[in-house]
């Protein structure tokens, strides 16, 4: 389920663009968003006939411990501290790919739009080609060595794209980037693929929602936070300048990783004061 999931999630990081270009060929921009209201539209039937497990009703808890209960768990859970810190390192990198993608192909090698699709396509299919064999890793290895292999390796990926940027050229050049964002895109699909595993082994019934949630905020926080920096590094210092800032700052997250989960943690219990394991 986790690895269909993530195939979902990179099938329409793919398949949109492509799909919203197709489309502006045959219409105006502003009638694109008549399809984006419908497809809404139909995301909201489709979840409102889903039938969802029942699931016990939280406590009568204040209002300031269901805002912070899952935040306050993460930081209770040495796994879940981890994955706090391996949401650093993805963010990281995810900056790099997202942001400057088309600034790097368009901009500093000067090619086409078809160009960045295709550079954006190799990211996906290399979390796509992971996410489909995770279940099987995961038979094999612990998710600790999984997960940490990956986060281990995205920043020296990070340091390839600078070193390609500053002395690649020519076909040589796009060769590499090519290959660099398909192993990115699969390292990145070794942390985020099982990571699920990892809230639901660190929760019980009644935290599970507020975790989840707040792996969603920690994670775009991250977001929030790289991302600009990768647009406005990229603006002032360039784009191998940029990937070394970001190889610094996924190091660190990786760091933090490593040393916040030791191996053997204990099942999660429930605090009945708290709700926070």
């Amino acid at each position: 389920m986790l690895s269909l999931s993530r195939l979902a999630y990179d099938m329409e990081s793919l398949i949109s663009p492509l799909l919203a270009t197709l489309l502006l060929a045959a219409t105006s921009y502003h009638s694109l968003f008549l399809g984006t209201v419908l497809g809404f539209s139909c995301s909201a039937v489709l979840v409102s006939v889903t039938e969802f497990p029942e699931s016990m009703a939280p406590g009568n808890t204040k209002f300031f411990h269901r805002f912070t209960g899952g935040v306050q768990a993460f930081w209770a859970r040495p796994e879940l501290r981890s994955l706090m810190a391996l949401n650093l390192v993805v963010a990281a990198t995810t900056a790099m790919v997202i942001v400057n993608t088309v600034v790097l192909v368009q901009g500093g090698l000067g090619r086409s739009q078809t160009h960045s699709a295709l550079l954006l396509g190799a990211y996906g299919a290399g979390s796509m080609m992971v996410a489909l064999t995770v279940p099987g890793l995961l038979d094999r290895f612990p998710d600790r060595r999984v997960m940490l292999c990956g986060a281990g390796c995205l920043p020296l990926l990070l340091l390839a794209t600078s070193g390609t940027i500053h002395w690649g050229q020519g076909t040589s050049q796009w060769i590499a980037l090519m290959a660099t964002w398909l192993l990115i895109g699969a390292a990145i699909a070794t942390i985020l693929t099982p990571s699920s595993r990892l809230l639901r082994r660190n929760s019980t019934e009644q935290n599970r929602p507020g975790i989840f949630a707040a792996q969603f905020s920690l994670s775009h926080a991250c977001f929030l936070i790289t991302y600009h920096l990768a647009g406005a590094t990229g603006a002032v210092l360039g784009l191998a300048e940029t990937a070394l800032v970001l190889v610094t700052i996924g190091l660190l997250g990786s760091v933090l990783a490593v040393f916040s989960w030791r191996s053997g943690i204990e099942p999660c219990t429930l605090d009945a004061s708290t709700g926070i394991s």
